[in-house]
């Protein structure tokens, strides 16, 4: 059922105005999921004469050429290590039904790596490609202090605070999970192929929501960071402009429900460009951060979220 699932999903996004919503809804109106183009067809005739809804248009060609795309991409995952998930509210993983939850879910996602590390208390720490000096300082401490408080980092592999999210995770024997806006099968920026590798030899994952090979595009960058905050129990931003893309990422928190920090400069930071986001976001609500004792809060409020959510479910060192 899950293959045929994941199958058909694949299928209907090949199809010219089948997005991510369509898609599920299809699948979801379905009592029996189809295998084939032709049980494919039947199926999506039957939706059509059962409710009254316009669909895109498609054919019996077309169809049969989306599902043949769909049965050579699971092949050839599957050859190469690379696991399908189908976002599914009702599944057992609290990962995935954290996923399927969200405004605008991904249908599937692809995984290289252990995604159960997904399961644990996880927290997005991201932030701009040029951070300050302090700002460098705070995500290697801000990672280290997830890590021993006993969660999963999740960020996007870019230059900067991403990459040293990363980096801090693993030297302090952490678990950490990176969001692409590509294909699985290279790492772009290309630098960063060895700490990918690394990612995932220590127990840690690769998540994308597009099938191996598939090139960025400009608009999968946004994309990504709707999937690093819907991963995350919280978002933790070190540093970004007003413009910068961390601010995506942050509206979608607030979408999705998802408490956000920002980093708190000293006044001497105030002005610089990379900071200028930070300021607006502590001025519109987000919590400030300055040392390991608001840091320690934060986390601790990340848990005792987790927890209501799931009901559906000495003096310490300063970072600064």
């Amino acid at each position: 059922m899950i293959n045929n699932k994941i199958k058909l999903g694949l299928a209907l996004l090949e199809l010219k105005g089948f997005g991510r919503a369509k898609a599920r809804a299809l699948i979801e109106s379905m009592e029996q999921i189809p295998n084939t183009a032709g049980e494919a067809i039947e199926a999506l005739n039957r939706y059509v004469s059962q409710t009254g809804k316009k669909l895109p248009e498609f054919n019996d060609t077309t169809l049969q050429v989306a599902m043949g795309s769909a049965a050579r991409i699971m092949d050839n995952c599957s050859e190469n290590g690379v696991i399908i998930d189908f976002m599914d509210s009702d599944d057992e993983r609290q990962w995935v039904r954290r996923y399927a939850a969200v405004p605008n879910p991904p249908l599937v996602l692809f995984s290289l790596g252990d995604t159960s590390i997904m399961d644990m208390p996880t927290i997005a720490i991201i932030g701009t490609r040029n951070p300050t000096a302090l700002g460098r300082s705070m995500v290697e401490s801000a990672a280290r202090k997830s890590v021993e408080t006993g969660f999963c980092v999740v960020s996007g592999l870019a230059m900067g605070c991403d990459v040293e999210a990363h980096r801090s995770t693993l030297e302090n024997k952490g678990k950490t999970a990176a969001v692409l806006a590509h294909g699985l099968g290279e790492v772009h920026p290309i630098q960063h192929t060895e700490i990918a590798h690394q990612i995932i030899e220590h127990g840690g994952c690769l998540l994308s929501e597009y099938s191996p090979g598939t090139p960025i595009e400009r608009g999968y960058f946004v994309e990504r960071d709707r999937l690093q905050s819907a991963g995350s129990l919280g978002v933790l931003v070190i540093e970004t402009s007003i413009t910068g893309g961390s601010m995506h990422t942050v509206g979608f928190a607030e979408k999705q429900n998802r408490p956000v920090a920002c980093l708190n400069h000293p006044k001497k930071y105030h002005n610089k460009e990379t900071v200028k986001g930070n300021r607006q976001l502590i001025d519109k609500g987000a919590m400030a951060i300055w040392d390991e004792s608001s840091f320690d809060n934060f986390l601790n409020s990340l848990k005792s979220h987790s927890n209501l959510t799931n009901k559906r479910e000495p003096k310490q060192e300063s970072l600064i």
